[in-house]
Parts: structure tokens; C-alpha cells; sequence
């Protein structure tokens, strides 16, 4: 009883101290310079949204993994679990639509279902049996928040602001130590996972988060030196998968997964520090044909023909926050490629196989935030 006092107390004061901070200067969130044109896209996104909002939700408005559920539940999720990545990623799109009642109800969501009594957010949540995960997933984690921020910035609410910072002090206390950030936290054990996939630092939320909080300042610098370094070279210019913390070193292996290598990349660009031979290498790679899912870290070379709907999109939003019309246009135009228009079909407006009927939300997530 003692410790939820103190720690009520503490979350009470930093409350306050960030009030004030906010008061006495505008914080200026950098968002996505979107001057690229995407109006052609507005019946695509429509009919993309209303499938996600008629076929992917429960009542609750969770958002379900998979359009098909599955019989048990796995490692990875496959079915109609929820997850904290979808909640996060349709608040990004439902904030910076302005749907403000669309962005309440997925944010009550997130507060009711997948917050535990400690203040984590856990990874998943599976409605069948009830059952949190007692992990986090900090890329996850830093999406909702960020949303949260946005929708204080936007729509002057104060209970956002309050949200959004206790869940950023609940995230530092659990997942940053000596001022490196972690990407899993086990509540169950109180035990960090030792590495983290570059993708999850989402430099854009560590920015706003460390203008409101000075200790976020240190990860922010930490965790680009370590984005920074993992740079695999101008023959791919991509980035290492993931660094370890005990061992110091970036796991090796032969293959680049490009979902995660092009999140880097827009977590990159989305704070300026993008390098232009990556633009280049994904501008000559469409000219030529696609994106593919692997490629060799040496060669550059593709290992094989899978292409992806969220591989596209994200390309799409790095040309948004750059500002650059060809790019986007030769991205949008190979992730159209993957979406279903069938009036007659449930799956109409959907991206993913239309004869298995495997429609994951992050491919549509993703799509709209390209839109």
C-alpha cells in the first residue's frame, strides 16, 4: 500500500512539473511535411477504413490481428487476438484525421483492456480467455503515447495530456536503464529483455517525450548512436536488425527483413536524419520492379519474391515526411496492387489474400497511414 502511495504521489508531481513545462512554451511536434499529393487516393483509403471499422473490430472496438481467427492461441499472434501495435497505429491515422470521437473510443480501449493494474501496456490481449500479456512491446508502447500527445495538442483536453504521461513514466521506469531503452519488459519476472530491434526506437516520440522531460533527452541520443552505427553500408543502405546491450555488438545475420528495415528508415526520416543514399536505393528499386521481403546485408541482392502491403506503406509515409512526390506515387501505385475491390466481397477495400481470406491489420493499419 505504501509503494502505490508513493508512487501516486510521484506520478501526481510529475504531472504538475509537466503542466507547467507546457505552459510556459509551445512544444512543437514535428509532424509528417506532407507535401506530397494524396487526394487521388481518398476512394481507396475510404473503402480501406470502412472494412477495418465493419470487419476487423469487436464491440469493444479492439482491433483484431487477423480477419480469420484462429484456433489456439500462438507465440505470435494469427487471429482475433488484440493487439497493442493496431490499437496504437489506428490512433496515429484517427488523431491525424481529426476523428476525435473515433480516437476516444480506441484510446478507452487501450485504457480498459490492454492496460494492467501495475500501468503496463501489454502486447496482446485475448478476449476469449481474458488474458493480458505481461510483457510490453516499447515500439508499441511510444506509438500510443505519441497519439495520446497529439490528441492533447490538438484537441486541448487535459485527461490526454495525464494519460499520455503516465504511461510515458510507466514506460521509463520499466523499460529504460542507465539510460538505454529496452524493448520487452516482463512483469511477471521484472526482467528486461537484453536487445532491441532498431525499428522500435520511434525517434519522433522520444523527440516530443524528451522536450517534456529531460530524462528522455539521454535515450533519444543513446538510442540514435545505436541506429547510426548499425548502418549497413552504401551497397544496401539499410540498417542492422537489432542490437544487444550485454554483448555490446548487432546480432549478425545474412538477411534483412525489409518490414522492418523501411520502419527504421521512417522513424529516420521522420526527425531529419534520413540518409539520401537510402531514398535513392528505394526510388531505383521501384523504377525497377519491387521491394522484396529479405535481401542479403552484403549484396543488396533480393533473396526472394515475397512483396508485402506494409513494406509499401511505410515506403509510401517516408515519401510523405520527405516530401517526395515520385516516391510516393511508385509506392502507393505497387501497395494498390494488393488491395481487393469486390463490392460483392466482405473483403471488399481490404489489402491481403482474398482466397485464404488472410487479412491482417497491419497491412491495412499501414495503408492508411500512407493515404
Amino acid at each position: 500500500m505504501k509503494k502505490w502511495w508513493i508512487r501516486l504521489i510521484t506520478i501526481v508531481a510529475l504531472g504538475i512539473c509537466m503542466l507547467i513545462i507546457l505552459e510556459r512554451k509551445d512544444i512543437q511536434y514535428r509532424r509528417p511535411a506532407i507535401t506530397v499529393n494524396s487526394g487521388d487516393y481518398i476512394e481507396y483509403e475510404d473503402l480501406c477504413e470502412q472494412f477495418v471499422r465493419n470487419h476487423l473490430m469487436d464491440e469493444n472496438k479492439g482491433i483484431y490481428t487477423n480477419y480469420r481467427p484462429s484456433e489456439e492461441t500462438k507465440e505470435w499472434s494469427t487471429g482475433h487476438e488484440v493487439l497493442s501495435e493496431s490499437q496504437g497505429l489506428y490512433m496515429m491515422y484517427l488523431v491525424n484525421r481529426g476523428d476525435k470521437a473515433g480516437f476516444d473510443a480506441i484510446l478507452r480501449y487501450v485504457r480498459e483492456f490492454l492496460t494492467s493494474e501495475d500501468g503496463m501496456i501489454g502486447w496482446r490481449y485475448n478476449k476469449e480467455n481474458n488474458e493480458l500479456a505481461q510483457s510490453n512491446a516499447t515500439l508499441d508502447d511510444l506509438r500510443i503515447i505519441k497519439a495520446t500527445f497529439l490528441a492533447y495538442k490538438q484537441w486541448g483536453e487535459e485527461d490526454y495530456l495525464a494519460v499520455a504521461y503516465k504511461l510515458a513514466s510507466r514506460l521509463y521506469e520499466n523499460n529504460v536503464k542507465d539510460g538505454k531503452l529496452y524493448s520487452c519488459y516482463d512483469e511477471t519476472y521484472k526482467e528486461l529483455t537484453s536487445s532491441i530491434p532498431l525499428c522500435y526506437f520511434d525517434f519522433e516520440a522520444l523527440n516530443y517525450l524528451k522536450e517534456i522531460d529531460r530524462r528522455w533527452g539521454e535515450v533519444y541520443q543513446n538510442s540514435l548512436k545505436i541506429v547510426e552505427r548499425g548502418y549497413l553500408g552504401d551497397t544496401f543502405p539499410f540498417y542492422a536488425f537489432e542490437y544487444d546491450y550485454e554483448t555490446k555488438i548487432y546480432k549478425e545475420a545474412n538477411t534483412i527483413r525489409m518490414t522492418e528495415g523501411i520502419l527504421t528508415v521512417l522513424h529516420l526520416a521522420q526527425v531529419g536524419e534520413h540518409r539520401d543514399e537510402t531514398i535513392e536505393w528505394l526510388i531505383k528499386a521501384l523504377r525497377d520492379g519491387a521491394i522484396y521481403g529479405e535481401y542479403n546485408k552484403t549484396t543488396g541482392k533480393p533473396i526472394n519474391n515475397t512483396e508485402s502491403t506494409a513494406i509499401y506503406a511505410c515506403i509510401a509515409q517516408v515519401a510523405k515526411v520527405i516530401g517526395n512526390q515520385e516516391l510516393y506515387d511508385l509506392a502507393i501505385d505497387k501497395m494498390l496492387l494488393w488491395q481487393i475491390q469486390n463490392s460483392e466481397s466482405v473483403l471488399n477495400g481490404a489489402f491481403g489474400n482474398k482466397d485464404t481470406q488472410e487479412v491482417y491489420s497491419y497491412d491495412n493499419l499501414q495503408a492508411l497511414l500512407a493515404f
